[in-house]
């Protein structure tokens, strides 16, 4: 019975003790248990937290990186615009430079430039004062001028007449036949030049010195008549010889007639122009381009040269007029100039 109640005790004692080390068991399970949760849910954290960080260091990461790289942009522009003011400046400076450079230089030229004309001006104003100071040692007549208007005429530098004047017209001929033959051009001819000139225009002087010749036989031969007839002594009238008829070839005066322009263009007809005329009876005489024209009058006095050709010109010519009342008309019929005077 003892035994029994023994073993019984020790029954119960080792069922106590299994029932103890269970439940120290299934705490000891549940604490490792707990402590598997924990590590797990710190593990769990720590993940999180790591994915975080690692989240936060790669968005911390690209803003770094855009931040950077738009500063880097920034700078770059930051550079391209100093260089492109740097070299704004630079170019501005350089055009400054060269314009400042190239005004000095064209004021410089000008200088040059005018300073060179001022010396060919003064050259030639002293060439001429030269030249105008030889001609007056020609002591050129009457003639002598009149035979140069027809040299230069007759050559092709128009004088628009031989009255003997050296007007402006005159002067530029002389010019222009001077600057034709490369000589200095001053409008006065040296002794050298005139006798160049006469020479070079033989053939028109010649002709004119004949026609000059026979003016003047003509006029000794009226003037011997005239003398003569004074001087006979007086006759009867039954012994007078018969009247005769008048000699309408007879020129009466030669003179120079200035013309004025009536109508025309300003810049292609000239203003005045001086011609010498021979008057008869029943026509006129103009010398016109080296020529003498002849205009015959109708029984009213009335003159008509019909149309005729300049020898130096191009142009078409035409005179007209009355002889009483003495008035003529010089029509250039090519540029439609006009000009009138009375003589």
């Amino acid at each position: 019975k003892l035994k029994a109640e023994i073993e019984a005790r020790r029954q119960d004692d080792t069922q106590a003790q299994t029932l103890a080390r269970r439940a120290e068991a299934e705490t000891a399970q549940r604490k490792a248990e707990a402590e598997m949760a924990t590590l797990r849910q710190a593990e769990d954290d720590a993940r999180r937290k790591a994915a975080a960080e690692a989240k936060a260091k790669h968005e911390a990461d690209e803003a770094l990186a855009k931040a950077q790289a738009e500063r880097q942009k920034a700078d770059e522009e930051a550079r391209r615009t100093a260089a492109a003011e740097t070299k704004e400046r630079s170019e501005a400076s350089t055009k400054q430079r060269a314009e400042a450079e190239a005004k000095a230089k064209a004021e410089a030229d000008a200088k040059t430039t005018a300073d060179a004309e001022a010396k060919v001006d003064a050259a030639a104003a002293a060439d001429k004062k030269a030249a105008e100071s030889a001609e007056t040692v020609l002591r050129l007549a009457l003639p002598d001028r009149q035979r140069v208007q027809v040299a230069l005429t007759s050559l092709g530098f128009d004088t628009r007449g031989s009255d003997g004047a050296f007007g402006p017209r005159s002067r530029e001929m002389i010019g222009a036949w001077q600057k034709a033959r490369n000589q200095p051009v001053t409008g006065f001819l040296t002794g050298p030049q005139q006798q160049a000139l006469l020479k070079e225009a033989a053939t028109a002087i010649g002709k004119y010195n004949d026609e000059q010749k026979k003016i003047e036989e003509e006029k000794k031969t009226e003037e011997a008549k005239a003398k003569a007839a004074a001087t006979a002594p007086p006759s009867s009238a039954l012994s007078a010889p018969p009247v005769q008829p008048a000699d309408d070839n007879k020129m009466l005066e030669q003179k120079t007639v200035t013309v004025y322009k009536k109508s025309g263009l300003q810049g292609a007809c000239g203003s005045n122009f001086n011609y010498n005329i021979r008057v008869y009876r029943n026509m006129i005489q103009v010398n016109l381009g080296g020529a003498w024209r002849t205009a015959r009058a109708d029984a009213q006095g009335r003159f008509d040269s019909g149309e005729f050709k300049s020898n130096n010109s191009l142009s078409s010519f035409r005179i007209t007029g009355t002889l009483s009342p003495r008035v003529i008309n010089v029509e250039n019929l090519t540029l439609f100039c006009a000009w009138q005077a009375t003589f």
